[in-house]
């Protein structure tokens, strides 16, 4: 007889905008749904987060991983996605079809940086690692660094790390929006302000700027940084 594959889920977060959605709740009917939470104070919690991390040796919330019957990893995703397109293909290829295709990608969305999330010279947005490099479209050399953050966010954002890009150009989302369109940048980027700039005394760019869980920062790169400085600074962070 045929079982169906488990979908494990570290932490709830898309019930509300994705598992409602008539496409990805017929699709979800051919798993089994087991939903374990990482955030919690109680000891299955604990047990939970220890499972995630020597099974799949992330912490990421939210992850989601796809077995089949023996236990076997089909697939696995990490972060929070809004493109139902994107999550329905994950859940397809744990289904053993072939995915969709995605719409073409335009660049990550420009958003203001929540000012919630600074406090004083700290930086947190949920307890994660968190590399901030401000830049700018007219800056050579923050233009030179964009692969090598490029790798950065692919390496390291499956183990809870977010890379976060703040264009710092006078102009906004109108110069900032075209740029992205040429130069593919694959992090989310904010738009900067005066203000920030101030918060973080940057007098050039680009700046790099390491923040611990705890939002305390660890490291501040001024000038043309490195893969490899990142790396490290980031390894040290987690």
């Amino acid at each position: 007889a045929y079982e169906m594959p488990k979908l494990l889920e570290f932490r709830r977060v898309l019930f509300r905008s994705m598992f409602t959605r008539p496409e990805i709740a017929a699709a979800l009917n051919g798993f089994v749904l087991v939903e374990l939470y990482t955030d919690g104070a109680d000891a299955a919690s604990d047990a939970n987060g220890q499972l995630e991390l020597a099974r799949f040796q992330t912490s990421a919330e939210p992850f989601y991983a796809i077995m089949d019957a023996d236990e076997k990893v089909i697939a696995t995703s990490a972060g929070v996605t809004r493109d139902p397109q994107e999550f329905l293909a994950f859940l397809k290829k744990g289904a053993g079809e072939s995915p969709v295709a995605a719409p073409a990608a335009t660049g990550p969305q420009l958003t203001d940086l929540p000012h919630t999330t600074i406090r004083g010279d700290s930086l947190s947005l949920g307890g994660h690692v968190v590399v901030v490099n401000f830049w700018a479209t007219w800056c050579a050399p923050c233009v030179e660094e964009i692969p090598g953050f490029n790798s950065v966010f692919h390496e390291f954002s499956p183990q809870g790390v977010l890379v976060l890009g703040v264009a710092m150009d006078d102009e906004g989302k109108e110069i900032v929006e075209p740029f992205l369109k040429k130069h593919p940048l694959d992090y989310p980027v904010a738009l900067g302000s005066d203000a920030l700039a101030d918060k973080f005394g940057l007098a050039g760019y680009p700046v790099t700027l390491v923040f611990d869980r705890t939002g305390k920062q660890v490291k501040r790169f001024e000038g043309l940084t490195g893969e490899a400085d990142i790396q490290t600074a980031v390894r040290q962070a987690m």
